[in-house]
Order: C-alpha cells, then sequence, then structure tokens
C-alpha cells in the first residue's frame, strides 16, 4: 500500500518543522542536557505536548508501516529518548510521569495543589539504564500499570532522589562476551504531606495491586492529614497501629502463629536494627527483595569470594501467602519485557516457552516479594510510627530505614562488599580508588559515601 499524499504531508510536516519540540533544537543541541533542562523548566504541561505529538506520530506510524522508510520511525525513537529525559525518567515515554528531582520544588507544587509527594529514593539514577534493580522493576512493572500512571499524574506530585550511585559490575568472558549487572541496594517509596513530612513509606518491590492499593491508602489518608492538621499525630497513629493489626491477623490466618513467634525461631527478621552475627551485610541486603536477589546473591557470592550453596534463603517462610496472591502485569509490562529480553533470546531453543518460564518466574518472586517486604520491612516502618520515633525530615528517615532496614549505611562506603579479612590474591585486594584528578589510588579506603543535606 503506497502512501497517500495527504499522510505524506502529514509526516513530513511532523518532521521537518511541525513538532514543538523541533524549535528548540537550537537550544544546545537536540537531546542534550541544555534542551532538556529547557523543556523540563515547562514542568508536567511541557511534557504532555511532547507526549501528544508522540502519539500521534505513533498513530501515523501504525496506520502507515511504510511511513518508517519516511524517517517517522527515527523520529519516534528520538522523541522517546528526550521524552525520557524531560520526564525525568526512563520509560518515561511509556509512565507519562513528569518527576521532580528537587524536594523544594515538589513541595512547592503540593502546596500549590494539595497534592501529597511520592518520593522515591533509590540507588542511581531513574533516568539511567543501571539504576538499582529495584526501581528497574518500578520502571517497568508499576509505573507504566495505566491504573497507577493515572492516579500518579492526577492525585499525586512524584519525585525521585539518588541515595548513592548504584554498584556495577561486568563480567568479561574473554571472547567479546560481557554480562553487566547492578549489585545490592534497595528502594523506596515515601509519601510526604506539603511541609515534606513523611506519612508512610514502601520498602522494595510490591505487586501492581499492591502498590496501587497502597496509593489510594494514601491519597485518602494524605487528605484526612490536610483537612485535621490539629490531628496529625493521632491520625498517623490510629493509621499504622490498623495496618500492624492488618499484617498480624493475616500472619495468623496463614501461618498459625504470630509474627513474635516466628521471630523467636529466628525465621523472620526481628523488629530491631541489629544484623545476625555472621550474616555478610551485602548478601543479606540483596535477600531482602526476591526478584533482585535472583540476580544478585549468585554473582555475590563469587564477587566477594564466599561459597555457601547449602545456605537457605529466609524468605521461605512466606510462600504459604504469597501462593494466595494473583499477580497481573499489565500488557504494556509485558511487552515491553518481551522487547528487552528478546535480543538474548534470538540464539535459545524454545525461545518462546523460556519467555514465559521468565514471566512466571517474575510473577512468583514478585508475590513473594511483596509479602515479605509487608510482613517484614513495612512492618518495621509501622512500629516506628506507632512509637512516634519517625523523624519530621525524610532525610532523617530515609538515613535510618537504609541503616537499619535495608542494612546499607551511607556509613560503609564499600556496601559490605569489601572485607578486609578476605584474603583474594590480588593487589591491593583488587581496590582501586579514583581520585578527583583521575589518578588511580590503590590504596585508598574511603570511610563513608558523603552527601550534602538540603531537606
Amino acid at each position: 500500500m503506497k502512501l497517500t499524499l495527504v499522510t505524506l504531508t502529514v509526516v513530513g510536516s511532523l518532521l521537518t518543522g511541525g513538532l514543538w519540540w523541533n524549535h528548540a533544537r537550537g537550544c544546545g543541541g537536540y537531546g542534550g542536557p541544555e534542551m532538556i533542562e529547557m523543556l523540563r523548566a515547562n514542568g508536567p504541561s511541557g511534557l504532555d505536548r511532547l507526549l501528544a505529538e508522540y502519539d500521534q506520530l505513533s498513530l501515523l506510524c501504525q496506520a502507515h508501516p511504510e511511513a518508517e522508510g519516511q524517517g517517522l520511525a527515527s523520529t519516534i525513537a528520538e522523541q522517546e529518548a528526550l521524552i525520557d529525559g524531560v520526564s525525568g525518567q526512563r520509560y518515561g515515554h511509556l509512565s507519562r510521569l513528569f518527576w521532580y528531582t528537587d524536594l523544594a520544588q515538589a513541595q512547592e507544587q503540593s502546596q500549590l495543589t494539595g497534592k501529597p509527594i511520592l518520593s522515591l529514593r533509590l540507588l542511581g539514577n531513574l533516568d539511567e539504564e543501571l539504576t538499582c534493580a529495584n526501581s528497574r522493576f518500578f520502571r517497568v512493572m508499576l509505573y507504566p500499570h495505566p491504573e497507577i500512571s493515572k492516579l500518579l499524574r492526577e492525585k499525586f506530585i512524584v519525585h525521585w532522589e539518588s541515595v548513592r550511585p548504584v554498584p556495577v559490575f561486568t563480567v568479561d568472558f574473554g571472547d567479546g562476551r560481557q554480562m553487566t549487572r547492578t549489585i545490592t541496594g534497595n528502594s523506596i517509596h515515601y509519601v510526604l504531606d506539603a511541609q515534606g513530612r513523611p506519612i508512610d513509606g514502601l520498602p522494595g518491590v510490591h505487586s501492581p495491586q499492591a502498590f496501587l492499593a497502597w496509593l489510594m491508602q494514601m491519597e485518602q489518608l494524605a487528605d484526612e492529614l490536610r483537612k485535621q492538621p490539629e490531628q496529625r499525630a493521632e491520625l498517623l497513629t490510629t493509621y499504622h497501629r490498623d495496618r500492624l493489626a492488618q499484617l498480624d491477623a493475616e500472619c495468623k490466618k496463614v501461618m498459625d502463629c504470630s509474627y513474635g513467634e516466628l521471630a523467636g525461631f529466628n525465621m523472620v527478621r526481628p523488629l530491631t536494627s541489629v544484623r545476625h552475627e555472621g550474616d555478610k551485610p551485602a548478601e543479606a541486603a540483596m535477600r531482602l527483595a526476591v526478584p533482585k536477589s535472583a540476580i544478585e546473591v549468585k554473582a555475590m557470592r563469587h564477587l566477594m569470594m564466599v561459597n555457601d550453596p547449602k545456605r537457605t534463603e529466609p524468605y521461605d517462610v512466606w510462600t504459604p501467602i504469597a501462593d494466595k496472591l494473583t499477580i497481573d502485569l499489565a500488557p504494556i509490562t509485558e511487552t515491553l519485557i518481551h522487547d528487552q529480553h528478546a535480543p538474548a533470546l534470538v540464539n535459545v531453543e524454545r525461545s518462546e516457552q523460556v519467555e514465559q518460564q521468565l514471566l512466571a518466574r517474575f510473577k512468583r518472586n514478585v508475590a513473594l516479594d511483596t509479602v515479605r517486604n509487608q510482613q517484614e520491612l513495612h512492618r518495621q516502618l509501622h512500629q516506628w510510627f506507632v512509637e512516634g520515633s519517625v523523624p519530621d525530615k525524610v532525610f532523617d528517615l530515609n538515613e535510618q530505614m537504609y541503616a537499619s532496614v535495608f542494612l546499607t549505611p551511607r556509613s560503609d562506603a564499600w556496601l559490605g562488599l569489601y572485607d578486609a579479612d578476605v584474603y583474594t590474591a590480588l593487589d591491593g585486594a583488587g581496590i582501586v580508588v579514583t581520585g578527583p584528578d583521575g589518578s588511580e589510588e590503590p590504596t585508598a579506603q574511603p570511610d563513608a559515601v558523603t552527601v550534602t543535606q538540603t531537606h
């Protein structure tokens, strides 16, 4: 089928001057930092204009596949990258969310609109490919979900902030093949009021259904707090006490024993910040999240020169509850997973079967992660709220979470990956620190990751 004259005219117009962002090409080069900064200054409305034009291009491409030869496909790819930059998130063209990266700006918008803030804390940057594993799952499974995206766009101000860079390792097989992964790290979504005070936090990966339900609860609670500021302490205590009671009831019903009894048998983590003796901090931190531990723990044992194949994983206890969950992924998520893994499955026999197994395994892990994060990690945060030990500043709460719950304190610059008493037969134990001038300092051992507190 040939393109009609009308279609060619529309395509040509879009490619040469009809697109709004074309007028910004003179600002620091197409897709460059200056251009993205200029477009981000327009806020969500600027992103909406880009998305509207992107939708128009996508519809044309679907209606006329032969238009790819007219440069339409490459234009769509360019605009996807631009939208990702302007949205502040990789795959922003799928989530359609505008992320603030300055909490003060997010608070200003919260005060103007009356909307609460969803503030993500992660390792790495949300707009880059290699962030911590949990945040990558958020971008694929949660943010593009139609109901979640709609609720976040309409009822929340979204913000993200990097806690520290994410550790990245590359395995070079010496024959041209390489495998790159991130290792260790965790993420948490906080909900804050217009003053930046924490209302609740959701640690780690949760299913789309659990995440959506939590957001709806948060919208309602934030509205009550905004309307009754004098009752803030009482409302928060009541909410978190009720959530603890629900977790206890679920545990008792399915497990036929209380959480305290499970903790007494060392089957789950106790409500303390004490690390278990003999637990490698980085390995324990990675086991806190099931989907990412499937990626990371196996590699961790080689990296840390630790081999303990008989070690049992502490999250198996939650399988009876996880088995009762149904994990439904949005079609947009399954399509993205397919597109991401298709190149790796080109030479794999029965690739369709392997992909179905991959999806089934991912869903099982998400179910287990959802239950474990609720019962163990979220439980700890609920307990802090009930005790009145949650700081008013989200920065302070986040430091507390990463140190006591995620087991990755800022004071440990190596995130538990370096043990001084493990012999590696490598010069300097294989440790290299690059100085500000780019020079290598093989013996340098930083004590902690520094950070500038702004909020």
